[in-house]
This record gives C-alpha cells, structure tokens and sequence, in this order.
C-alpha cells in the first residue's frame, strides 16, 4: 500500500520545499501528488509556467525512494509534465473527457491514478476501463465530505471484486481504515492532515491493517487473547507419559503458558534426575507434589 500526500502548487504555502519533504518524510509517506492547473481552462491564480517551476523545485530535491507524482487537470498541465520522470499522473474527476486525458497521460509511460468519481452514466465508466487498456491504473475514489461511508464501502468493494487496483482520496480516519482493510493499493490525504500530532501513529495503523489484508505478517492477537495471556503463566509441564518411579531428564521437561500453578522454569535444573511419585500425562505442569524427596524409596 501507498501513502501519499495531496499538495496544490499554486498553493503559496508549500513554497518553502524542505519544509514539505520533512514534514511528510516523518509522516510516513511514500510521496506527494502535486497537482497542476492550467490558469486558462481551471480558473487556477497561478501560472502553469510557475507551477512547473515549483515541479522543477521538487524533482532537484527529491528524497531518495519518495514519489513525485503530477496531479492533471487538463491536457496543458499533461504537456507542461511530459519532460518529467513522474512515479505515476494523477487525473482528477474530469467527467466526460477524462479518458481523453487518460490516453494523453498514457502516452508518458507512466502509472495513471484515475479518479472514477463525476463519470455519470455507466457508459462514462466504460469508456474510461477502454482508455486505460493496456496502461497501469488505479481506480480512486474521491470521498465527499457529509457523505456516507456506507457509499464510499460499496464503491471500494465493488471495484474490489471486479479486480481493479483501487485508491481512495479523504481525510477521515474511519474511511482510510476501512479502505485499508478492503485492500486499497493507494491512500491519498491532505498535507493539513500529514501535520497533525496523532497522524504517524494513523499512518503505521493503517499499514498493519494493510499487511493483515494481505495475510502477509503474524497474525494479530485479538483483545481477548490478550486478555487471556495475562492471566498465564510460563511452568514447567511433560512433554510425555511420565510414570510414577522415573526420573526426570532436561528433554521431558518443556516451558509452557498455561493458567494452572506449577514449578517455574528456572527451577528446571532443581528436578532433574528427582524421581516421580506419581504418574504424570502429557502437557501436566509438574509441582513439588510429583516429585519424591532425594533418597525416598
């Protein structure tokens, strides 16, 4: 699973370019999507040349192992990104020309991560599957604030089940969560997010999720086994029929958790070679009960 963050660059905020890296390094982030907007089509204050400076800025200081990825809401921003060796372009809810874009992003060699939000009729949909034929893409959905997350669930699962890689873009640890359990391949947040106290330990909770999805890692103790385990005790148990007159070797003797009382296992060399008075089964925890004094016929 990827974690990203969400930057606009014509957001004069993220000016200060170490600042970024740092605060998302330490977030535990993969990468940063930065997004471009053409000023001529999206209405966006800044121009698309400035942003593809702040791009440029970005590319010469980025850390090794952390993706760049180019948000794009147009096909000017796609061109203005077609020098760059981009990890993958991110493409916005483009309603009905955003298979356009995704062929033009396409034609970069590069990952796409597609939002499948604000496509419409079913028809909207299909044509966006046939314009990623043949190219690495991500489905993402695009949570709305207010919205329910039942929504949200039934979308993730449906593509889910279909077999398409899929994203999800929020703020809410709820959906993230569940999003990570259902197998998402991307999470996408904020940088307002990234910044806030609770968020790493979020973030490495949201990748235990992940990995346990996967089945990948042990497996996670329930609340109740744990509540168990503090109720056990290490002792010395048999691991065979032990009958009344042996005497105890290191090799019938083994450690285990258990709720009943029994000898500790530093006590381990203080019986070998004392003999039973009693018969003891497999997995019985031994106590100075079983055992005879030394000399005792």
């Amino acid at each position: 699973m990827k974690l990203y963050v969400d930057i606009p660059l014509f957001d004069e905020a993220f000016a200060e370019i170490e600042h970024l890296w740092s605060e998302c390094g330490h977030g535990g982030c993969d990468g940063i999507v930065a997004g471009l907007r053409d000023p001529a089509t999206t209405g966006a204050g800044v121009e698309l040349k400035i942003q593809c400076e702040v791009l440029g800025r970005l590319f010469d200081r980025l850390p090794e192992g952390f993706d760049l990825i180019a948000g794009a809401h147009d096909s000017m921003a796609i061109a203005a990104i077609a020098e760059r060796s981009v990890a993958a372009v991110w493409l916005p809810p483009a309603a009905s020309h955003q298979p356009e874009l995704v062929r033009r992003a396409a034609s970069l060699g590069v990952p796409v991560l597609a939002a499948v939000n604000g496509l419409g009729a079913l028809r909207g949909f299909e044509a966006l599957l046939k314009a990623c034929d043949g190219v690495p893409t991500t489905l993402c959905y695009l949570a709305a604030k207010g919205e329910a997350i039942l929504s949200m669930l039934i979308q993730l699962a449906w593509l889910r089940a279909k077999g398409y890689p899929v994203g999800l873009v929020t703020d809410d640890e709820v959906e993230l969560q569940s999003a990570a359990a259902l197998g998402a391949e991307v999470l996408v947040v904020s940088q307002a997010r990234v910044c806030k106290e609770d968020w790493r330990d979020i973030a490495d909770g949201l990748r235990r999720i992940a990995d346990a999805a996967r089945g990948s890692g042990p497996r996670p103790i329930t609340r109740g086994e744990m509540d168990g385990l503090r109720e056990e005790v290490p002792v010395l148990v048999a691991v065979r029929r032990l009958e009344a007159g042996e005497a105890i070797t290191k090799a019938d003797v083994a450690v285990r958790l258990l709720r009943q009382k029994g000898l500790a296992p530093f006590m381990l060399e203080a019986i070998v070679g004392r003999r039973l008075r009693y018969g003891l089964d497999p997995g019985g925890p031994l106590n100075f009960g079983f055992l005879k004094e030394p000399g005792e016929l």
